[in-house]
């Protein structure tokens, strides 16, 4: 394995923080029945590192390691290269972003004294967010964080609870960002007290008065300014500074960097202080109008901070991860704290590398290579699966994630951050124990159906990970009927509404896969008899019992089991593909290579007189389109009228396809077409 792979199979595969859970055969004078429960000993760095071997070898260079986050960048689509980002934005991109994150909840939710979130509240929280506000086009801004900051998912501060009684998990807490983080602002609040915006793993709403605002090239710049001071503690102060009470003891946490001011004059005071035993940094602060100031400030040298990333070693690893030892559980980094992926995502940024924010984006990364624990596989293989964890793997299970830190008497050990654990005593009843948990995690992960460890990979679109078995044991049809706004008009046909049937394939595992397909008898000589029927008597019966891992076998299926019907075929297979996508745990986007925040189609222009096709045209201008296909095919007199008109309307706004629904001969179609082939601006 070359040493790049190598060196992140064993630093990034994660599991959490602050319980150190041990394996199935623990040390003396830990027993098999009290799975809580770890020795002083273990509850150090040293104590894994001299277990480690080699840990002080360095297992990433600083190349590999700029490398592994400029391929996090480029094909993680939870992550965002803010120097990529483009000068401007449609609307529909931003307010796409902003409703998939502040969806409207569905579930009960409670304030903290006890209140339902009713639907005058809720009406509230789409209110703030102003999305009728968006301009047509939106040019993002740049800024600074200055001061330890929550991401929302609503633009409040509001903390709301699943239940009336128990008030640590704030629904409504995303994640955190620290001092120093570049951001690109989107949107703002109704009330003009939040920010929607953009930081290099996550979108969500921020507090504006936690937030300087400064140009592109301000913000960025200083992102990428060298040398850069990195903490390396789980929390340091800056300098108090009364002269500036903004920066005054300002709490900088893991894996934050500043740029180190190297060449400040030791006979120069910053703030009234001389720097002989400090680190000159530059810190951002917000004045009076928002506005992004740059200033001098001091870190004392006795802080736990270093120049530059430490090295990427066991060591380094094994030392950072236990710094948090303790420290409370903080749902979405809520309470000054962190939680699970958030603890490996700190620790890992203080060694220089990057991961994605959530344990869901982290498990699913193409920049990471997934191991997935069979859910097939007999105990003894997956006792075997466990013997092969290293020191620094990440272990996911639905949920949450791991930190390998060592064996044990043959039995891996993890450190993981968590609000609280369950496990079986020796009698076999479930015992819940709270956060800080520390105990057996080997017992409990031979047990587990369903985990994976994670390392760096190019996957193959159709790579696994995090599997869920998944047997079809039934299908059900039905119709779905959508009335067309405006009827749809071809060469061959007018559609009034849409009609499709609808094929739902159910699964053991309760998961069920939706495929559709509409009856186009001029075209594929299909109709919704034919359909139902070649689903209900040949292809739904071969797929009983079938394993939805062996997606190509079932294709392969559905395609001989019976002739031609290609309608009834695309349905089940696009059931099929949702199946497949779910049992990998991702949107089926990704599991077939990714995808581009931004999309770009056509909208169509059916067949009419010219002033309604030229009336169309112009409306799905100014609804942003840019790509127009014009259904053609009636006559090719009228036809080369109505699409010089059109191209008149718009010539040089949008790009024309002409669609003739298998009307007429293609040499009659294509040889009009080069007098409008002009491109679109």
């Amino acid at each position: 394995m070359p040493l790049s792979r190598r060196l992140l199979t064993l630093l990034l595969l994660v599991t959490g923080l602050s319980c150190v859970a041990a394996a199935a055969t623990p040390a003396s004078p830990i027993s098999h029945t009290a799975p809580l429960a770890a020795s002083d000993a273990q509850l150090t760095a040293d104590y894994w590192i001299q277990r480690a071997g080699n840990a002080q070898t360095l297992r990433m260079t600083t190349a590999q390691i700029a490398g592994f986050n400029a391929r996090l960048l480029r094909d993680d689509g939870s992550m965002h290269d803010l120097s990529q980002l483009a000068e401007v934005l449609p609307a529909a991109e931003v307010r796409a972003r902003i409703e998939t994150l502040s969806a409207m909840p569905t579930r009960a939710l409670y304030d903290s004294e006890g209140h339902s979130i009713d639907a005058s509240r809720l009406a509230t929280l789409r209110h703030a967010l102003a999305l009728d506000a968006l301009p047509a086009q939106v040019t993002p801004r740049f800024a600074l964080v200055v001061q330890r900051a929550a991401l929302r998912t609503f633009p409040t501060a509001q903390r709301v609870f699943s239940t009336t009684d128990d008030h640590d998990i704030d629904r409504f807490q995303e994640s955190a960002l620290y001092p120093s983080t570049p951001v690109a602002v989107l949107h703002t609040s109704a009330d003009g007290a939040w920010h929607f915006v953009l930081a290099a793993n996550y979108a969500a709403w921020i507090a504006a008065d936690r937030l300087a605002v400064g140009t592109r090239e301000e913000v960025l710049d200083y992102a990428q300014r060298r040398p850069r001071l990195v903490v390396t503690g789980a929390r340091v102060q800056s300098a108090y500074t009364p002269e500036v009470p903004a920066i005054s003891a300002l709490a900088l946490d893991m894996g934050t960097s500043v740029p180190l001011l190297g060449d400040w004059p030791p006979q120069q005071p910053v703030n009234r202080q001389l720097p002989q035993a400090a680190h000159v940094v530059q810190l951002p602060l917000r004045n009076s109008d928002g506005r992004l100031q740059l200033a001098p400030a001091l870190i004392p040298r006795g802080a736990d901070v270093r120049v530059g990333p430490l090295p990427a070693t066991h060591a380094a690893l094994l030392q950072q991860a236990f710094k948090f030892l303790g420290e409370r559980y903080g749902w979405g980094n809520d309470y000054d704290a962190r939680d699970c992926s958030g603890f490996v995502l700190d620790v890992y940024r203080s060694l220089g590398i990057a991961l994605p924010r959530n344990t869901g984006d982290q498990a699913r990364s193409p920049a990471l290579l997934g191991v997935p624990f069979q859910a097939q596989a007999a105990l003894p293989q997956r006792l075997q699966q466990l013997a092969r964890l290293q020191v620094g793997d990440l272990i996911y299970i639905p949920g949450h994630v791991m930190l390998v830190i060592g064996h044990e008497r043959d039995a891996p050990w993890v450190i993981h951050d968590v609000a609280g654990a369950s496990y079986r005593d020796a009698a076999g009843n479930v015992q819940r124990a709270l956060e800080r948990c520390v105990g057996d995690a080997a017992a409990a992960l031979a047990r587990q159906r369903r985990h994976t460890v994670r390392r760096p990979h190019h996957p193959h679109p159709t790579h696994r990970t995090d599997w869920l078995s998944m047997k079809i044991t039934g299908f059900r049809l039905g119709m779905l009927r959508v009335p067309l706004k405006t009827p749809f008009k071809t060469a061959v046909r007018t559609v009034q509404a849409i009609e499709d049937v609808v094929v739902l394939l159910q699964t053991d595992s309760g998961h069920i896969g939706y495929g559709a397909a509409p009856a186009t008898a001029p075209i594929t000589g299909d109709t919704h008899g034919s359909i139902i029927a070649a689903i209900q008597h040949c292809i739904g019966p071969t797929l009983i019992g079938q394993d939805v891992a062996d997606l190509n076998r079932l294709c392969a299926l559905v395609q001989h089991a019976l002739e031609r019907n290609t309608s009834a075929k695309a349905a089940v297979e696009i059931a099929l593909y949702d199946l497949w996508a779910q049992a990998l745990g991702i949107p089926l986007y990704r599991a077939l290579g990714g995808g581009t925040p931004r999309i770009t189609t056509d909208i169509t222009i059916s067949v009419d007189s010219i002033d309604v096709m030229v009336a169309q045209a112009q409306s799905a201008l100014t609804r942003g389109y840019r790509s127009l296909k014009i259904k053609v095919g009636k006559d090719s007199g009228s036809d080369l009228e109505r699409i010089t008109a059109i191209h008149a309307a718009v010539a040089g706004r949008a790009s024309l396809r002409l669609d003739a629904n298998q009307a007429g001969r293609p040499n009659r179609r294509c040889a009009p077409c080069a007098r409008w082939n002009t491109p679109a601006s």
